[in-house]
């Protein structure tokens, strides 16, 4: 206030001498300003100037970001630091040196149907849909259930099918087996306009199918639901039907190995493709080109060596989004 300023001031405390500008005392008040701060506050504050200053790109700071506080993967402590440090200098280091920028889709939503790969109904950062939501702004929808088969055949919970699913979103079918998440998730999908965005259908199913070694496909009867091509054929007209302005991809399993199967999961995704062909829609091939695969694949998977950890999700989701921009953005 001016008022108090007068108060206080006398000219004969002005003294000749040059200013000193104290940055200890300065230091220590930073010092206390960042430690009232969360982890979350210092993040927002931090980012945005090295990103800025150059010292990172938008992507090296999302990932760091991602790897620290959303998953936990780089969370230091004295103890731990020197043995981290170099871990997360490698990351920001790889994606550094990638100066790739992901398009905006903020005029896209996009629906996910498949199982467990996908993260069961969620749309958090530990999700394919949440990675892709938060790199290009698309609004994401995460219809995916665990344990889902594409097939009829053999399932302990019937309901829990991609032909139920499709039954669904197109008939309006009540799905038994789904839990609060999945009705949670159809009814923002149902809730919202899409007349006016661009419609996706992400769909990834064949895991279990592969696990308990369902028929691939009746050569006799193409749409016998009691197969995995079957299935597929069935479900995807109806979903092409009800949505004819959409795009489909069709995101085929990764490499998978299980010893009790008795079909290799490379003949699942023949089959897929071949039904993609078929219904001339996209077909993702995650077997030969996502990034899990071979002796490498495990360092991208959880410890069951079946569902992506931290760094599989942000591998998925980079290939799927990058498969949109050449496919369908081009």
């Amino acid at each position: 206030e001016k008022s108090e300023l007068e108060k206080v001031f006398q000219l004969e405390k002005i003294n000749k001498a040059a200013g000193v500008f104290d940055y200890q005392k300065l230091d220590w008040f930073n010092g206390q300003y960042m430690r009232r701060k969360t982890d979350e506050e210092l993040t927002d504050l931090l980012l945005p100037y090295l990103v800025k200053e150059g010292v990172l790109n938008e992507q090296a700071a999302e990932h760091a970001f991602l790897y620290t506080y959303a998953y936990g993967t780089y969370n230091v402590d004295p103890a731990n630091f020197e043995g981290y440090k170099n871990k997360v200098l490698e990351v920001i280091s790889d994606y550094q040196q990638c100066i790739y920028e992901y398009s905006d889709m903020s005029d896209y939503d996009i629906v996910f149907l498949g199982d467990s790969l996908i993260a069961n109904c969620m749309v958090d950062s530990l999700s394919e849909p949440g990675v892709v939501n938060a790199f290009t702004n698309a609004n994401t929808y995460n219809l995916a259930i665990g344990g889902t088969y594409a097939s009829l055949r053999g399932v302990d919970y019937p309901q829990n099918t991609f032909v139920n699913i499709s039954d669904t979103l197109t008939k309006g079918s009540e799905l038994v087996g789904g839990d609060e998440r999945f009705y949670r998730e159809l009814e923002r999908f149902t809730a919202d306009s899409h007349d006016e965005r661009k419609l996706i259908f992400v769909i990834e199913y064949g895991a279990n199918d592969f696990f308990s070694s369902e028929p691939t496909d009746n050569s006799e009867d193409k749409y016998d639901v009691a197969s995995y091509g079957g299935a597929l054929r069935n479900s995807v007209e109806k979903l092409l039907k009800k949505y004819p302005q959409a795009s489909f991809i069709m995101m085929s399993p990764y490499e998978l190995e299980f010893e009790p199967a008795t079909i290799p999961v490379i003949e699942y995704v023949k089959v897929m493709k071949t039904v993609a062909e078929e219904q001339k829609i996209y077909f993702l091939n995650l077997y030969e080109d996502s990034e899990i695969k071979g002796k490498d694949r495990f360092s991208l998977l959880k410890e069951d060596t079946h569902h992506p950890n931290e760094a599989g999700i942000l591998s998925l989701s980079d290939t799927l989004i990058r498969f949109i921009e050449t496919k369908i953005m081009k």
